[in-house]
């Protein structure tokens, strides 16, 4: 195991649906400044499924075919784990070698937050089918973005792996790219992470997750400017994104103007009262403004030099 201790000091992303970035909140592991996590994709397939379950065609059963697959898949897209979960147990049932069996049920247990079962079931899925992409990406996924506990640098190194050898199928995929540049980023590459996520957000000037991700990129990296300038290129289309006020709001800060940028992190925390992070942040930096003014104090009028006549 890795061991993990936080540090505060710029700006990165966070997990979940209200995934956003924070003053770079670190993670170090042996030695090397981390970041904690980075925005997902959030993808769960890279391309429709194609199997048959021979065992399932022979009972005449649905079960067995590309639809059941597909409506599975349109529970998941939902985030509907149950519905799927009953149509990939069945599969398995009818035939414990279905790749599309312990494929789903891989991606069942991922979006349920069970990222030990997730990967057991996506490397069953991998010993019947070394190179289904599905699976591979599942597991690059997790590991980059999900898996909190117990990871190793072996666990890094598999994940750069899979999206280098998913690229060479998938050139220029943006889900693939994002989730390169995060492993570059969660291993102190920055250069390359922001060289990686230029590239990918000019190609896909609508993907507001790589947007972001290069945003706090260029935070991370003290680029001030330029985050400011792609936080704003986020506004002028959703001028409601939480995620990017909350990255203007930063850069604000730590450009020396504290009022701004706090003002920019309180109508984030309106936009998503939720988020836990923003009002701990918010919390924090107003406290230390207000510090500063306690510490220096304006000047009174004894101690004011006498005035010329």
């Amino acid at each position: 195991m890795i061991p993990r201790r936080t540090l505060i000091i710029g700006a990165i992303t966070l997990t979940g649906v209200a995934a956003v970035f924070i003053f770079l909140r670190i993670t170090r592991k042996e030695g090397r400044d981390v970041p904690s996590a980075v925005k997902s994709a959030q993808g769960i397939r890279l391309e429709p499924s194609i199997h048959v379950s021979p065992q399932g065609e022979e009972k005449g059963e649905k079960i067995g075919t590309t639809e059941s697959v597909d409506r599975a898949y349109a529970y998941l897209k939902e985030r509907q784990t149950e519905g799927a979960e009953e149509i990939f147990s069945e599969r398995l049932a009818a035939n414990p070698n279905d790749t599309e069996g312990h494929l789903g049920m891989g991606v069942v247990n991922r979006l349920k937050g069970n990222t030990e079962e997730a990967i057991t079931e996506l490397n069953e899925a991998l010993k019947l089918e070394p190179n289904n992409i599905n699976a591979k990406y599942n597991i690059a996924e997790i590991l980059t973005f999900e898996k909190r506990e117990g990871l190793t640098p072996e666990d890094i190194n598999l994940a750069e792996n899979y999206y280098n050898d998913l690229l060479q199928q998938k050139p220029g995929h943006p889900d693939l790219q994002n989730g390169l540049a995060s492993v570059y980023f969660s291993t102190g590459r920055l250069e390359n992470a922001i060289g990686v996520w230029e590239k990918t957000a000019q190609e896909h000037p609508d993907n507001t997750i790589l947007s972001l991700n290069l945003t706090g990129a260029y935070l991370t990296g003290g680029r001030l400017d330029d985050a400011l300038t792609h936080s704003k290129m986020i506004l002028e289309k959703n001028p409601d994104n939480s995620d990017a006020t909350y990255l203007m709001g930063a850069a604000e800060y730590m450009k020396g103007n504290t009022t701004g940028g706090i003002e920019l992190i309180e109508k984030a925390t309106s936009l998503n009262p939720n988020n836990p992070l923003y009002q701990a942040k918010l919390r924090e930096l107003q406290a230390s403004n207000i510090q500063k003014e306690v510490a220096t104090p304006p000047p009174s009028e004894e101690a004011s030099p006498p005035k010329s006549d």
